[in-house]
């Protein structure tokens, strides 16, 4: 992997290490070790480095905070597209469906929601009709699905 991808990821842990104890904390204010590992998988998942992506996504899970139903959700969507990315989309979707289906409706919108419909654009042709897209789709209602028939 290029220095160009893990530098700036280096150097944003080793200043998270050096937040003083008030500024480690879940608020605008602050900033936790588990949203950097959040970001951290984001970054790898985005850039289309999937094995990086894993592992950081395999860490950001364990110390996401049981009760941040947020990153929890965005962690396992870009989960749902390192494995379509990696060669199994009909199994992307389905994780994505079911991390989805986890959620109360009110918690799956928003940001989440768009997230999901983004996997299905992003999808190979002939995806769109699989039963899992159907129902990702009905667990991420919204405008853009007009655009898409």
């Amino acid at each position: 992997m290029s220095d160009s991808v893990t530098a700036p990821l280096d150097r944003a842990e080793m200043g998270l290490a050096m937040l003083d104890s008030s500024s480690v904390k879940t608020s605008a204010f602050g900033y936790t070790g588990s949203r950097f590992r959040f970001h951290e998988e984001n970054a790898y998942t985005r850039l289309g480095l999937i094995r990086p992506a894993w592992q950081a996504q395999d860490k950001a899970l364990g110390m996401c905070p049981a009760d941040d139903y947020t990153d929890w959700a965005l962690i396992r969507l870009d989960r749902a597209v390192c494995l379509a990315h990696d060669g199994d989309p009909g199994g992307g979707v389905a994780y994505a469906a079911e991390t989805l289906a986890g959620l109360r409706t009110d918690q799956s919108s928003g940001i989440i929601a768009l997230r999901g419909r983004q996997l299905v654009r992003a999808l190979p042709s002939g995806y769109d009709k699989a039963t899992a897209v159907r129902e990702l789709r009905e667990l991420t209602p919204g405008s853009e699905w007009e655009d898409m028939r």
